[in-house]
């Protein structure tokens, strides 16, 4: 997905925000996202995730959505966010992956790793998360990367799963997934009957 542009002519200070809805059904949500990030030299305010010029579905199941936040001055080293939604909609729960923030100036990266839901009811029970910045012994644990690579390649790469776990934006039909199922699973019954060994019926 495109970058939405965020305070575009309000500084020089610009950061890339990456954020990564769940693969599965039902992880994405209808309500409005917003954002706040905290810094070692300030934070921002309250950020509103949208464009209402854009005619697309943000934060849809599987999905990463890209921004442009432009600011005066630089929040030096990012220490956490605050990251919510309103509630809106007819699915608002929603499964946050994880956030990835860069500087474009320093190219410093921060991960902030979530992997739960944002929702009123029994999977989450709030919508409203704070999470603070990874630390390196963290970036190199098991679980989050596993979790994040796991699901994108079972999501989009797996040829009998895709079918029906694949993202609503990837190009790839569900029909065109399915038909070469099936042209690997017939090709794989011709090929076996093809080297079949027949048992010879003995002469009397």
């Amino acid at each position: 997905m495109a970058n939405v542009l965020i305070n575009e002519n309000e500084g020089e200070s610009h950061y890339s925000i990456s954020i990564q809805t769940g693969m599965w059904r039902a992880n994405g949500t209808s309500a409005n996202v917003g954002l706040a990030i905290y810094g070692s030299e300030g934070n921002t305010e309250d950020i509103t995730l949208t464009d209402p010029h854009a005619e697309k579905i943000f934060f849809s199941r599987g999905s990463i959505n890209n921004f442009t936040l432009c600011l005066p001055e630089s929040l030096g080293t990012l220490e956490k966010i605050r990251i919510w939604h309103d509630n809106t909609g007819s699915n608002p729960a929603w499964f946050l992956q994880q956030v990835v923030i860069t500087d474009q100036q320093t190219e410093d990266v921060w991960y902030f790793f979530a992997n739960q839901w944002l929702s009123l009811d029994k999977r989450g029970g709030s919508i409203d998360l704070k999470i603070k910045a990874a630390q390196e012994d963290e970036l190199a644990a098991f679980k989050p990367l596993f979790y994040a690579r796991t699901s994108r390649s079972l999501g989009e790469g797996h040829i009998w799963i895709s079918v029906f776990a694949k993202p609503p934006h990837n190009p790839f039909t569900r029909c065109q997934r399915l038909t070469c199922c099936l042209c690997f699973l017939f090709s794989a019954l011709v090929t076996n009957a093809m080297f079949y060994q027949f048992d010879e019926t003995p002469s009397d």
